[in-house]
């Protein structure tokens, strides 16, 4: 798979019968920059497993409580790192708004040296963010 090529993409799986599940099934988990092999949790094979047909099907793809309280406690933690990573890495940006800089942009020449067109609808930032990207890979 491709996106794993990628910086900080990581997969792990786990069995949901380590997660109170009777059946065994295992769910596959794809993440960017989250350490999730803390829900890599194998099959122990010391129990027995309910077989997985006919109406047993739908049930068995659902997440256990277990499972879904260690998705949401592995979530919340990254959110609180991010949370204080931001604190601490947060630049005050009052006064950086000059009119005299903005003056200047303004009245400068400009000269089209790149035009892209952009596919689909998308929010001006995401088109804002994207066009630092393309300017990168020109």
């Amino acid at each position: 798979m491709a996106l794993l090529t990628l910086f900080g993409v990581q997969e792990t799986y786990t069995a949901s019968c380590s997660y109170g599940s009777l059946f065994q099934k295992e769910f596959l988990f794809l993440s960017c920059n989250m350490r999730i092999s803390t829900l890599c949790k194998p099959c122990t094979r010391d129990h027995k497993h309910v077989v997985v047909q006919g109406q047993l099907t739908k049930g068995s793809a659902a997440y256990t409580p277990f499972l879904a309280e260690a998705i949401a406690k592995l979530f919340a933690k990254h959110l609180r790192v991010e949370k204080e990573l931001r604190k601490q890495q947060r630049i005050s940006s009052q006064g950086l708004e000059s009119v005299f800089v903005n003056e200047i942009a303004k009245r400068s020449r400009w000269e089209v040296s790149s035009v892209w067109q952009w596919k689909g609808k998308s929010h001006i930032n995401v088109l804002e963010r994207a066009s630092v990207f393309q300017a990168f890979w020109i």
